[in-house]
């Protein structure tokens, strides 16, 4: 039988309990209804006839790909890093300090003195450069995506968080390592989304790299404290 290249309705008899969750493996799709074995490496990737002893496949059921609470989703991994995909749960995050940059400076004292068009955090970028942060960071390493941040809130205690969130949408994005994050303001009012940059800078961050891919969405928090 040849490997699927979209769902498929598979039925079965209804026994709860026996859902598991497995990583999906690097550059894989697993279609809704497919047959599902583990690699060697334990992850999952679709059955298939061809198996040797360095790499021996296990079958272990139906794919049931749940994203976003939605189920009957296709566990689109390719391109993306082993275990990335995980029936639509979180698999990675993070929390740390935060940097905020020189470049950002002059928007600070703008906002103090009440001049607000084009100082206040209004972007969020998604770079592929590695360096660590640094405060005279002014730019992120192309290739690099940028789009609106999609809302903020204030703790009133010196607090502002904002949230970001790539979609399936951000078809500009795809391929791209990210590696880095950043938050600007928006001066010169590039368009977003996009890959033209906004200025100035204003936070910079660094991630571990995730291939940004087809079907994928990534969201997020950043918050900044004074």
């Amino acid at each position: 039988m040849a490997a699927l290249t979209n769902a498929r309705n598979t039925p079965e008899m209804a026994d709860g309990g026996r859902m598991r969750v497995y990583p999906v493996e690097a550059n894989t799709n697993i279609y809704l209804g497919g047959i599902v074995a583990l690699n060697a490496a334990g992850n999952a990737v679709p059955a298939s006839a061809t198996t040797t002893v360095a790499n021996p496949l296990k079958i272990v059921g139906r794919a049931e790909y749940v994203s976003n609470g939605v189920p009957g989703q296709n566990a689109i991994n390719n391109p993306g890093a082993a275990g990335l995909v995980q029936q639509g749960r979180i698999v990675w995050k993070y929390e740390g300090l935060n940097l905020f940059v020189n470049a950002g400076l002059p928007a600070l004292a703008a906002l103090l003195g009440g001049d607000t068009s084009g100082e206040f955090a209004a972007a969020v970028g998604f770079g592929s450069g590695s360096n660590a942060p640094t405060v005279t960071d002014s730019a992120l390493t192309a290739p690099a995506y940028y789009k609106a941040l999609d809302s903020h809130s204030e703790d009133g205690n010196g607090s502002v968080t904002f949230n970001w969130a790539l979609t399936t949408a951000d078809t500009g994005a795809r391929g791209i390592t990210i590696q880095e994050l950043a938050i600007f303001a928006n001066h010169a009012s590039a368009g977003l989304p996009g890959t033209t940059a906004p200025t100035p800078m204003l936070a910079r961050k660094t991630i571990a790299p995730i291939v940004f891919g087809a079907g994928m969405s990534i969201s997020g928090t950043w918050t900044l404290t004074f």
